[in-house]
């Protein structure tokens, strides 16, 4: 499981899922105020791409209601036979109100308003598990197992840096206030940690050693 509010990525053999919590307006008459509602966004299929595991799209459940579910969002994600490609990754943006869903293929963005899809991008080298700016202006992207990260315009998909710790990429994230970002590979016990305001390697941490 991979949750919003843990800082260390991990692994485990479950249905993969991550909870974001997003300001969205309740459905309401004319008479009342929108109101503030914490849900949960659930990407599918959730091991591999076994689609007996929740089928495919982003799952939604009302946390307050017991997660009680909300609806399904149709995605993208199709490998080239057409069918539903490994999942990688899940993250949100509150300040531009999207959902980030990463194969090892594609990035899909999501406009959390309309529950649409915004774009679908592909991007050399491929991706997996990604992490978003606090402000949820910027996406660390890493490549599938490759050497690099590329550093996304979250708006748009765009591509604004490339950063190389070659390491046969896989986790990220970010620190509290933003100005590192911690990358994680599957061929190095090194933690690469890069400064985000020139996108550059700035140290490596050891974290075999006890």
């Amino acid at each position: 499981m991979h949750h919003a509010r843990i800082r260390r990525p991990f692994d485990l053999y479950v249905v993969f899922l991550s909870a974001i919590l997003a300001w969205l307006p309740s459905v309401s008459t004319a008479a009342e105020e929108p109101r503030e509602r914490h849900l949960l966004y659930v990407a599918t299929p959730g091991i591999r791409n076994e689609l007996k595991y929740g089928g495919h799209g982003v799952l939604v459940f009302d946390i307050e209601a017991g997660h009680q579910f909300v609806r399904r969002v149709p995605s993208a994600g199709f490998a080239e036979n057409g069918q539903p490609d490994n999942l990688k990754g899940i993250c949100a943006s509150a300040s531009l109100q999207r959902l980030y869903v990463s194969t090892i293929g594609k990035l899909i963005s999501f406009d959390l308003t309309t529950n649409a899809i915004v774009w679908e991008k592909k991007y050399g080298g491929g991706c997996d598990r990604m992490a978003i700016f606090p402000d949820g202006k910027t996406l660390y992207q890493p490549s599938f197992e490759r050497d690099h990260w590329h550093v996304l315009d979250a708006a748009t998909g765009d591509v604004v840096a490339r950063v190389e710790p070659n390491l046969g990429a896989h986790n990220t994230n970010y620190g509290a206030d933003g100005k590192e970002t911690y990358l994680a590979g599957l061929h190095s016990p090194t933690l690469a940690v890069a400064d985000t305001s020139p996108h550059k390697i700035v140290r490596r941490v050891d974290h075999s050693a006890r």
